[in-house]
């Protein structure tokens, strides 16, 4: 099967390109993969698996420089052509079970992805220009004369004081992944204070959005994204690691 799939590329490449072209292996490998995906439904492994198998010993081969990203496009379209159109109804898993991930059907798993990555890369992308023009507001100064250090200081004092306030009044910008995880799986019946990483109740009475208790609705949630990515674009403005 996989091999088959790797002749069908090569057979596109020689129509496409002619007998001795560079995208022949390339396509070869891009076929292989979304081959392996189709049946399997598994895009990321797939494309890795088709790169490693020629290969006699372990790493992928000499041709994964330029092959892997085709192999991968050819896996997702391949996916979304199987769960999208061609069974549209079957359940979200392959040879695999999730449990309650298997209730979603083919088409509402590829519109979800394809939603969640358009939402991604908007929000990357405004990410990155809102670190780009904090960055620039920060560091650029008219005053030739002024020492490194002390606009260091000034940035970085700011950013930690402007961030402590934001976090004054919306702790969630102040919380570890795993406190917070803890109160979504129960459902919040764990309040936020009581796990491991959790923040005393003292520091979060000022709180516009009480930690502890699950949103009220998705203006809140979403208020609290945005504050957390300006939160976030704050420190990798300052220069401090980790975000």
């Amino acid at each position: 099967m996989v091999c088959a799939g790797a002749l069908i590329g090569s057979s596109v490449s020689r129509h496409r390109y002619g007998l001795s072209n560079k995208h022949h292996e390339i396509l070869s490998y891009a076929g292989a993969a979304g081959a392996l995906t189709a049946f399997m439904g598994i895009p990321i492994a797939g494309s890795i698996f088709a790169l490693e198998m020629t290969r006699s010993n372990e790493g992928l081969s000499k041709a994964s420089g330029k092959a892997l990203s085709p192999a991968v496009i050819s896996s997702i379209v391949a996916l979304a052509v199987v769960r999208g159109f061609l069974l549209p109804s079957a359940a979200v898993g392959g040879h695999f079970h999730y449990g309650p991930v298997g209730t979603l059907s083919g088409r509402a798993m590829i519109i979800t992805s394809v939603a969640c990555g358009l939402g991604g890369g908007l929000l990357g992308t405004s990410f990155h220009n809102l670190v780009a023009m904090m960055k620039k507001v920060a560091w650029s100064t008219k005053n030739k004369n002024e020492s490194p250090w002390k606009r260091q200081l000034l940035v970085k004092t700011s950013i930690g004081l402007i961030v402590g306030i934001i976090g004054t009044y919306f702790p969630q910008t102040l919380f570890w992944g795993e406190g917070s995880l803890q109160t979504v799986i129960d459902g919040h019946q764990t309040a936020f204070s009581a796990t491991k990483h959790g923040l005393a109740d003292v520091l979060t009475s000022a709180a516009k959005v009480n930690p502890s208790l699950p949103f009220a609705d998705p203006a809140v949630a979403a208020q609290i994204g945005i504050v957390k990515i300006i939160s976030i674009a704050l420190a990798c403005a300052g220069k401090f690691p980790g975000g």
